[in-house]
């Protein structure tokens, strides 16, 4: 018997030379792993239309073993094309799909996540900037799943933050006050920072370009998602890490141009 759902294509793996293993988030489904028989070759009906990032209605027979399940059809309904052409974007449409691939059950549904990926990659593709938009989706997907960041108290104490900041623990990924931080190794949260946090936690996509932060001030919110993130769910996101090396490359060029006279 078939299924059926929408779904947006987080990966693909050649199986053989006709043949691919594809993995999709689907909306209801969650994320599935299917077998695209004959997807390599020349006159298949989904020919172009696997393509990374791109979103539609999904068609697959569900596997009566244990193996994997088959790929009957896919329609694609929109590309996001313009995403891939820029490298930040595309850097950050990669962490969203990874971010979702390392922590969403397979085949356990979560349609929340699903709006929030497809909104996430078309705010990329019509040129939403890469920083502001990974960090939103990173902090809308905690707070999603009840693991919000404290950003206005102390993480420990409930304390206030002082007025130059705020200390974040670097064992735990949290953000602590004065106090708190003399028990363990911290680094200092920028005022700037710690409001580009608490704006970036609370808005939309279509209002995270509004925010208006210094090159090194928006590199500083996103290493902190970034690291709340890894701690969160222990393990690294080479994707985000990468988004994070194209910023500060970037601040270098920004900073070497400001000093030619």
């Amino acid at each position: 018997m078939q299924e059926k759902d929408a779904a947006i294509l987080l990966r693909r793996t050649p199986y053989s030379n006709t043949s691919l293993i594809v993995s999709l988030l689907t909306r209801h489904h969650g994320v599935r792993e299917l077998i695209a028989k004959g997807a390599r070759r020349p006159n298949s009906p989904v020919l172009g239309q696997l393509d990374w990032l791109c979103e539609g209605e999904l068609i697959w027979y569900p596997s009566r073993r244990d193996g994997l399940d088959t790929l009957g059809a896919f329609t694609t309904d929109t590309l996001r094309m313009a995403v891939r052409t820029h490298p930040e974007r595309f850097a950050a449409a990669c962490f969203c799909c990874e971010l979702l691939s390392a922590t969403i059950l397979p085949h356990h549904p979560e349609p929340e996540a699903y709006d929030l990926l497809s909104a996430a990659l078309s705010y990329f593709d019509g040129g939403g900037m890469a920083d502001r938009g990974a960090s939103v989706f990173a902090l809308q997907y905690l707070r999603g799943h009840g693991l919000s960041p404290a950003l206005d108290c102390c993480a420990d104490c409930g304390g206030t933050f002082a007025a130059d900041g705020a200390h974040f623990s670097v064992q735990r990924g949290l953000c602590v006050c004065d106090a708190c931080a003399k028990r363990e190794s911290t680094e200092r949260v920028q005022p700037s920072t710690l409001e580009g946090l608490r704006y970036l936690s609370r808005t939309t996509f279509d209002r995270a370009d509004r925010l208006r932060l210094t090159p090194r001030t928006a590199l500083g919110v996103l290493s902190t998602v970034i690291r709340m993130l890894e701690n969160q769910f222990g393990r690294a996101f080479r994707s985000a890490r990468f988004l994070q090396h194209l910023r500060e490359h970037a601040l270098r060029g920004e900073q070497g141009r400001a000093r030619i006279p």
